[in-house]
C-alpha cells in the first residue's frame, strides 16, 4: 500500500485526491452527529466548498487504510472532516471507469467509459466547476496525479474518448 503524504497536520492516505474549490452558496449538511440547533440555517451561505475525490475509493478501502495506518481503535484524519458524502456512480456499461464516474460526479450525467464531460450521446455537459465559474466564483483543481487524468479532467474538459 502506498503511504500517504503529509499536508500540514493532515495525513492524506489516498493515492489520488482531486480537490475542487468553489465559492458556492449553500451546501447540504451531511453531518449526522449534530443536533438540528447546531446546524447552519439554510439561509447561511458557504464561503468555499472543497470536494475531495478518492478515485476508486469506497468504504472498504477507507477501512483498510484505517486498519493499516492507525489501527482498529483510531480514526483517519479524513473521518473528522465536518461534512462527508458517499456517491455511487455508473456508466452506460456494466463496469464503470474513472472517466465515466468522474463525469457523473462533476456533471450529474451518465456517460460511456472513456468519455469525460459529455453525456452518453457525446454532447458536452456543464460541470459543477463551469457552473461555479459562470456564477462568478473562483475555482481550481488540485491533484496528486496529472491534471489530464480522467478524474480531475472530467471537471474541466469535454472529450468523447
Amino acid at each position: 500500500m502506498k503511504k500517504g503524504k503529509r499536508i500540514g497536520l493532515v495525513k492524506v492516505s489516498i493515492t489520488m485526491a482531486t480537490i475542487l474549490t468553489l465559492g458556492m452558496s449553500g451546501i447540504a449538511n451531511a453531518k449526522t452527529d449534530e443536533s438540528p440547533s447546531e446546524r447552519p440555517s439554510s439561509k447561511q451561505k458557504a464561503k468555499n466548498v472543497i470536494l475531495f475525490v478518492g478515485d476508486g475509493m469506497g468504504a472498504a478501502h477507507r477501512n483498510a487504510i484505517r486498519l493499516a495506518t492507525v489501527g482498529l481503535g483510531k480514526e483517519l484524519a479524513m473521518n473528522s472532516m465536518p461534512y462527508a458524502g458517499l456517491v455511487h456512480t455508473s456508466s452506460t456499461s456494466a463496469v464503470t471507469d474513472s472517466a465515466a464516474a468522474a463525469t457523473a460526479i462533476a456533471s450529474g450525467v451518465k456517460t460511456n467509459n472513456g468519455a469525460i464531460g459529455v453525456d452518453a450521446n457525446k454532447k458536452p455537459r456543464k460541470t459543477v466547476l463551469e457552473a461555479a465559474k459562470a456564477a462568478g466564483k473562483s475555482t481550481g483543481l488540485v491533484t496528486t496525479s496529472q491534471i489530464t487524468d480522467a478524474t480531475p479532467a472530467a471537471f474541466a474538459a469535454h472529450v468523447q474518448d
